[in-house]
């Protein structure tokens, strides 16, 4: 089976009043795999839950808003699609995909409905939109989403397709995850990855989840194995940066700061983030992310080395260029992230900056 990829369908909405249910209904019926090439369309994975680790990689699930919030989130994203900006364009081409999930769900065509649910993830995935799903609670207490469980399973009784399997599992996956359930979650992804192993978005959201339960060698390898399917996303890339620099953590425990390795395994990561952030657009979430941990890393690299000189003010440089590449990516941000935009990453450079030009 060809490798997964995607096609975003245009999207007219029209009447600042309608209602999110009417929203939904503008939508064209999204293509959640192709054979051609993928359409550029905005960043952080249907955002799953943060890891307990020193920075906070993923945004937390939410379940979803109240149908009045909806609609106001729809409308302001409009307005900003409205006025040129791609990544609420691909943020709303997002939330319009769940919404015709959800009717098709509601109708009882829940082949197309799992389709749709699992193809909003992956819009969402692409630029760290922390958009995880408008999810409909139901009256078990044991299972809130049961209604979405037993969506995919219908899905799967009408098509034993190994992609009807894949996207009952991804949605599936997807519950679990929202309801913090990461071994489940887990479970279900990785079902999902044996049903369509060419599907490099699955492997994402496992390294997600990986990362929800500190599997930071499996999240590297699951990135690698994702950008070797789909080598022109850049969001596997920077999520493969993220697990190393991780794995950077456990560094002291093995040798010291100041070891050639780490210095090389440091400037992987680097060079990792600067691929991410050249490919990507710079009002995303993800790129002054991306920037502020190379500014980050070099810092830790500039206290670890003994270089002096030239050597050093280079990586002084570096940390200087990156902060003020991060604050400008940061004003190109959509306001729809201002959640989310304080990072501790952040936070960090700006106490670093001024140590940094005074070293």
């Amino acid at each position: 089976m060809a490798a997964m990829m995607l096609l975003f369908t245009s999207v007219a909405i029209s009447g600042a009043r309608r209602t999110a249910s009417s929203l939904a209904g503008a939508a064209g019926p999204a293509v959640w795999r192709s054979s051609t090439a993928m359409v550029a369309l905005p960043s952080e994975p249907a955002s799953v839950a943060a890891p307990a680790v020193r920075r906070s990689s993923t945004a937390m699930v939410a379940l979803p808003s109240e149908p009045a919030s909806v609609e106001d989130e729809m409308m302001h994203l409009q307005r900003l699609s409205d006025g040129g900006s791609e990544i609420a364009t691909r943020m709303l081409e997002a939330r319009i995909t769940w919404m015709e999930g959800e009717r098709a769900r509601k109708t009882g065509d829940c082949r197309q409905g799992t389709r749709l649910f699992a193809h909003a993830l992956c819009l969402a995935l692409r630029d760290g939109d922390p958009f995880s799903g408008y999810w409909q609670t139901s009256s078990s207490r044991v299972h809130p989403l049961a209604d979405y469980h037993a969506c995919a399973e219908a899905a799967i009784a009408s098509d034993g397709s190994s992609e009807v399997l894949s996207d009952a599992r991804v949605l599936q996956a997807l519950a679990y995850l929202t309801q913090r359930q990461f071994s489940e979650a887990f479970d279900a992804v990785s079902d999902a990855i044996h049903a369509e192993p060419d599907n490099p978005y699955s492997y994402l959201l496992r390294t997600l989840i990986e990362g929800n339960l500190n599997m930071w060698l499996q999240a590297e390898a699951d990135c690698t194995l994702a950008i070797s399917l789909l080598a022109s996303e850049p969001i596997f890339t920077y999520w493969r940066a993220i697990a190393r620099r991780n794995m950077l953590q456990a560094w002291p425990r093995l040798e010291p700061h100041r070891s050639p390795a780490f210095m090389v395994a440091s400037a992987a990561v680097i060079q990792d983030l600067e691929s991410f952030v050249a490919r990507t657009p710079l009002g995303s979430r993800r790129c002054s992310e991306a920037l502020y941990e190379i500014a980050i890393i070099a810092f830790t690299i500039l206290l670890s080395s003994e270089q002096t000189g030239a050597a050093k003010k280079r990586i002084v440089s570096i940390v200087v260029a990156a902060c003020e590449r991060a604050r400008a990516a940061d004003a190109r941000r959509p306001e729809v992230f201002a959640g989310v935009r304080d990072s501790d990453a952040k936070r960090m450079v700006e106490m670093l900056y001024n140590a940094t030009i005074l070293a």
